[in-house]
């Protein structure tokens, strides 16, 4: 079975905070089973059971069990290599997210990020093959972290659900997060106003923005991360469905991938999964995002999305989310914030 790495870019900020507290770093590298020289190899990895040991490790030589909330809050995207160029790069902070969606197998395999919106918020659900607790805690600060260094804004959270027990300080959790936390959940998730995905990322940059996916995209077929293919199979769909025309070209996705399409099914089998069903997940992602903007009427959507008619998306938004689309559309409020000033605290939500 082949094991799952982690790119040694998520080694940067846990070796610059070791720096500040002048230890030795490297006990660290150790810890992930890297040699100084393996480090600085272009593109290293290292086995991505060993990064638990790595936080782990620093925690012990910190004296500070919830040391990764901290490094959580010092680490900038561009420190993460190219996907934090291109999250920096992407127009909006809900555009960066969803890059991070579509290339997180880039920084560590067996690592999954999902968006979703809800009635009360946006959803932010991450999933890691490995079930200890710091790196969960450390991915999930960088992610309320990171909209300050990306926009200039701090945003509120609303919750956040962890999936460990409770601990005896708490407190901790709801002092760093600013907000209800809640342990011994189902998954690990984060709840954010909506409004403020659109908010502009400082370095928005589309040229930039599409050379680094380009950079991103040779490291996903240039690698053999088999579970970095649903990754870029996903954001190859999501890319024709945004260019219009309402069809999705299966050959052609296999094609960008260096695979036949009966080579690309055959390989997403083995990974548990199928085109189909990348197609249908991406498919409703999309669909939800087109409504939260309130910009397309439902016959736009439709024929955005593919369908052969209006009807046909109405039943299969009502399979998705149990309501008519109108009825999901009077429950979510519009995106309105557009070109919001750069303050360094949260605006207000618009009225």
């Amino acid at each position: 079975m082949p094991v799952t790495t982690a790119s040694a870019k998520l080694l940067e900020p846990v070796l610059q905070l070791a720096q500040h507290y002048r230890l030795d770093t490297a006990q660290l590298l150790d810890a992930a089973s890297l040699s100084q020289a393996d480090f600085t190899k272009p593109g290293a990895r290292f086995p991505a059971a060993r990064y638990p040991l790595v936080l782990q490790t620093l925690a012990e030589a910190t004296h500070n069990p919830h040391i990764t909330l901290a490094l959580g809050e010092a680490t900038q995207p561009r420190m993460l290599g190219s996907t934090g160029f291109l999250m920096s790069t992407a127009a909006t902070l809900g555009k960066a997210y969803q890059t991070l969606i579509d290339y997180l197998p880039l920084l560590i395999e067996g690592a999954a990020l999902q968006l979703e919106h809800s009635v009360d918020g946006t959803l932010l659900t991450l999933e890691l093959n490995e079930t200890e607790q710091q790196p969960i805690e450390y991915l999930l600060a960088c992610l309320i972290n990171w909209p300050r260094w990306l926009t200039g804004h701090q945003i509120p959270v609303r919750l956040v659900q962890l999936a460990f027990p409770a601990p005896d300080d708490r407190q901790t959790y709801q002092r760093f997060f600013a907000a209800e936390v809640q342990f011994d959940a189902p998954r690990n998730q984060l709840l954010l106003a909506s409004d403020y995905l659109a908010l502009s990322c400082l370095d928005a940059n589309a040229e930039m923005h599409q050379l680094h996916r380009e950079f991103a995209d040779s490291l996903l077929s240039s690698t053999a991360q088999q579970s970095a293919l649903i990754a870029q199979t996903r954001n190859l769909v999501r890319r024709q469905l945004a260019e219009g025309g309402g069809s999705v070209r299966r050959e052609q996705i296999a094609a960008s991938v260096g695979l036949s399409l009966r080579t690309l099914q055959r390989k997403l089998g083995t990974l548990g999964t199928s085109f189909q069903d990348i197609y249908d997940q991406t498919r409703r992602e999309v669909c939800l995002q087109l409504i939260q903007r309130g910009r397309l009427s439902f016959g736009e959507i439709a024929f955005q999305l593919g369908f052969s008619n209006q009807s046909a998306f109405q039943k299969a938004f009502k399979r998705w989310m149990g309501l008519a689309p109108s009825q999901y559309r009077q429950q979510i409020q519009p995106d309105l914030i557009v070109d919001a000033p750069r303050l360094a605290t949260a605006p207000p939500p618009p009225t």
